[in-house]
Order: C-alpha cells, then sequence, then structure tokens
C-alpha cells in the first residue's frame, strides 16, 4: 500500500508540475509577460514611473509615440527596449500592448500598430543619440498638439 501511495503522489506531483509548465509557457512571451520581466522594473504596474529614477512615463504618454514616424523610430530604440533581447515581433507586439493598454487618451483613434518588419527596419537605423531623437520627437508631438512631457 505505501508503494502505491508514493506512485500516485508522485504522479500527482508530476502532474501538477505539467499543469503548471503548460500555464508557465502559455503566459511566456505574451506581451503582458514581457511587460513585467523587461518594463515593469521601471515603470511600475501602472505605468507611471518613480520620478526619483527620471524614468518618463508610459501611461498617457505612450500612445502620443505611435503618431510620427520620428516617434516611432524613438519608442523602438529606446534604451528598455533596445537591449531587451525580444525579437522584432515581440517587440512589435509589446508596443502595440503598452498602446492599448496605458495609452489612455494618447492612443490615436486611428493608428497603424507596429509590425516586426517595422521594428527591424526601426532599429536597423540606430540613433546616435537617443535622448536627441526623443528631444526631436517631442518637439514634432508638441507642434502637432500632443505632449509627451519633459524628460532630461
Amino acid at each position: 500500500m505505501a508503494g502505491q501511495a508514493r506512485t500516485i503522489f508522485v504522479l500527482a506531483v508530476a502532474g501538477a508540475l505539467l499543469c503548471l509548465s503548460a500555464v508557465r509557457s502559455s503566459q511566456a512571451g505574451s506581451p503582458a509577460y514581457n511587460y513585467a520581466l523587461h518594463c515593469l522594473g521601471c515603470h511600475t504596474v501602472d505605468g507611471v514611473s518613480p520620478q526619483l529614477g527620471r524614468i518618463p512615463p508610459v501611461r498617457g504618454v505612450v500612445g502620443h509615440l505611435a503618431r510620427t514616424d520620428l516617434s516611432r523610430r524613438y519608442i523602438a530604440n529606446v534604451p528598455g527596449i533596445k537591449n531587451s533581447g525580444l525579437n522584432d515581433a515581440d517587440t512589435a507586439a509589446l508596443l502595440n500592448w503598452l498602446i492599448v493598454t496605458y495609452g489612455g487618451d494618447s492612443q490615436p483613434e486611428s493608428w497603424r500598430p507596429f509590425d516586426g518588419a517595422e521594428i527591424a527596419a526601426l532599429r536597423a537605423d540606430r540613433p546616435a543619440d537617443v535622448m536627441a531623437l526623443r528631444a526631436a520627437a517631442r518637439e514634432e508631438l508638441i507642434a502637432l498638439g500632443f505632449d509627451i512631457g519633459y524628460y532630461p
């Protein structure tokens, strides 16, 4: 009887581990999972970012970064995005998720979602100075009536 109980226990544990693995693998690679893994530490679960860390918020702002070619180039080359290790398709999915999830009023009514080919093209033309690119994108957006906030 003890051997049978041990077998049942081992099978139950193995089944639980398989279920846990299936759940994890179904979440792994999702945009929400990638946000938690690559962005959450700086941008927080609320997308507001702590001022102390001088990290710009995404909530209510990130949608503006999908409005122009220049701002799209900037967001694709943000150091945390560029250096995340995500492939182009996963990066596009993450950016689209960010815009839908945190964009709020900044989300354009009609916008072109990112795709892997666009991310690859935007990353191929890596800016020499990403902060200068952000400043240029900000000025362009302000001229169009959209403000992404100041960031030093």
